[in-house]
């Protein structure tokens, strides 16, 4: 370890270190059931048991009733 005190900058992160800027775009809602559309046909309605409807969606690949 050094002995030498190290050079920063005024927010305390070291001179010789490029510090990328973060930007905060977050993630986005677009497309967000792209693949679902993919892979799922239209949501039906569907009564449950217990009596309450439900949506549900038939897989496109093997035809099975999913969830």
């Amino acid at each position: 370890m050094s002995s030498e005190s190290e050079a920063v900058d005024k927010d305390g992160v070291l001179v010789d270190v490029e510090v990328q800027s973060v930007d905060d775009s977050g993630p986005t809602r677009e497309a967000k059931t792209a693949d679902i559309e993919q892979f799922f046909g239209e949501a039906y309605d569907h009564p449950g048991a217990n009596g309450k409807v439900k949506k549900h969606q038939k897989c496109k690949i093997c035809l099975y009733v999913c969830r």
